[in-house]
């Protein structure tokens, strides 16, 4: 499994910003069975952001959270919350896959999806790809 974080790899495919709309108003769900990590230990904010009243923190992973089920609860990685989340993963023994399939599995809505292409030899023809 370490090998999929090898830096030497010529070509390398990274998650580099994701949010999830959970149809629900439970925070708890979406900390603890689908990012598995303990509501007790995220720091909350009175405040949010997009509408949102309020949200928890781990780092860099952001869940918005509204009372609103209708509105849900937004998760929400950029760049250092997709690399810290990738250390939980790892350390959990779930892949980026595992946790996109929980996510369907309770009907999360993609809502934004960037990947990052580390092109470390050339591999890619940018103009050509720009083409």
């Amino acid at each position: 499994m370490l090998e999929q974080f090898n830096s030497d790899n010529p070509l390398e495919l990274l998650f580099d910003y994701i949010r999830i709309r959970f149809p629900t108003d439970d925070v708890t769900l979406v900390s603890e069975t689908i990012l598995r990590l303990n509501l007790d230990y995220m720091i909350h904010e009175d405040f949010g952001y997009y509408s949102y009243p309020e949200h928890y923190h781990f780092g860099d992973i952001m869940i918005l959270s509204s009372y609103d089920a209708v509105k849900g609860v937004l998760l929400e990685l950029k760049r250092k919350g997709c690399r810290q989340f990738e250390s939980c993963l790892l350390a959990q023994h779930r892949s980026w896959f595992d946790f996109f399939t929980d996510c369907l599995d309770v009907k999360g809505v993609f809502k934004r999806l960037d990947l990052a292409i580390n092109d470390k030899i050339g591999i890619l023809d940018i103009p050509e790809l720009a083409e």
